[in-house]
């Protein structure tokens, strides 16, 4: 599997089967040092999920990201989702 498939592939398994968004909302906010979204993106996650579903909550919100949040989630997925062995950290990627 090509490395771009490989991300596309964590990141749809990620948004399937997220785990506690205070989790990844907490951990994109102190990566990039945006402490002070943290209230603003659990709103913003709980609309989502209440206007769309929990099929749908993870894209819509990827997409009302920053670059720097958006990378920042990507990074957590991978953290967590990766294959064993596999590159971990989004930077690693960013050359593709």
């Amino acid at each position: 599997m090509r490395k771009e498939m490989l991300l596309v592939h964590i990141f749809v398994k990620f948004g399937y089967n997220y785990p506690n968004p205070e989790e990844f909302i907490n951990y994109i906010c102190e990566k990039t040092g945006k402490n002070y979204l943290k209230n603003h993106l659990r709103g913003k996650f709980n609309q989502i999920y209440d206007d769309y579903g929990s099929h749908a909550v993870m894209n819509y919100f990827f997409v009302e990201l920053d670059l720097d949040l958006q990378e920042a989630l990507v990074d957590y997925a991978l953290n967590v989702y990766a294959p064993v062995g596999m590159k971990t950290k989004y930077e690693e990627y960013k050359s593709l």
